[in-house]
């Protein structure tokens, strides 16, 4: 064994996860678009960036219920924060309050193109009610877009099926191998509590497209945060022996220095099992 990031235990076919919320957002970068895939699978590979309100949903609330589920177990290993059902089932709460006002405020500032004038204007009132009730319809049976409902009902299910609402309602569909965060209670514990208490951070977090998640493997690149790089690329014994080129830097403590800086105005939560 052999400890390479600070308080981290490192093991082979792990994962490196990196969850980012800047502290100062715009209305402007949220957005309701969703990343039309459903398999909502985060382990070490592929390595990927995340940052569509669905899949940051789906990773929130599978660490919650996980964190959940090790609170109320008889095993002798408790997380740092506990979780109780009324929290778990509050979140779903929480999180639909902040989809409506999400909703009001993106769809109220959208445009078109009128080609007459050949320029974006605003969207007429009864257009922007018919495209928010495409949003906050739950009714399976009309045509609308996913939402936050569905992505609970999608991971809570236990069905194989690559169905996301349970019936052929929502057109947005790709096939279902599971849903999982790999290792998940080795999630930095603070971002359990903010998630939890911190309805500003949790907005942030899942419809601003600044926030990011990032997925990847101890043996690969290690963490990955947007300007700084791959952990691994300013270490100059490469984990993988070889396999692809590495960077050489003199200094192996770069990436933390970089990450200390970027710190100032992101908040960064690692999961490094």
């Amino acid at each position: 064994m052999k400890i390479i990031r600070p308080q981290t235990f490192e093991t082979n076919s792990s994962s490196t996860h990196a969850l980012v919320v800047p502290h100062n957002v715009k209305d402007d970068d949220y957005s309701l678009s969703d990343s039309l895939d459903h398999d909502y699978s985060y382990g070490r590979s592929p390595e990927k960036l995340i940052e569509d309100w669905d899949e940051k949903l789906a990773y929130a609330y599978m660490l919650l219920k996980t964190n959940y589920e090790w609170s109320n177990s008889n095993e002798s290993w408790k997380p740092e924060v506990f979780t109780s059902k009324e929290e778990l089932d509050n979140f779903k709460d929480r999180v639909w309050k902040i989809w409506e006002e999400v909703v009001n405020m993106v769809v109220s500032n959208e445009t078109k193109y009128d080609i007459d004038a050949q320029k974006h204007i605003p969207l007429t009132q009864e257009e922007i009610e018919k495209e928010k009730k495409e949003y906050l319809n739950t009714n399976k049976d009309d045509f609308r877009h996913p939402n936050p409902k569905d992505i609970f009902r999608y991971i809570d299910r236990d069905g194989d099926d690559g169905n996301l609402t349970g019936d052929d309602s929502c057109f947005i569909i790709m096939d279902r191998y599971g849903c999982y965060v790999d290792h998940a209670n080795n999630i930095d514990q603070r971002f359990i509590e903010k998630i939890k208490t911190d309805d500003e951070f949790l907005k942030k977090f899942l419809f601003n497209r600044k926030s990011y998640i990032t997925i990847g493997g101890d043996e690969y690149r290690g963490y990955n945060i947007k300007t700084i790089g791959y952990e691994y690329d300013y270490e100059s014994d490469y984990i993988n022996n070889g396999t692809e080129e590495c960077p050489q830097y003199e200094d192996v403590g770069e990436f933390w220095n970089k990450l200390k800086e970027y710190e100032k105005e992101n908040d960064v939560f690692l999961k490094g099992n």
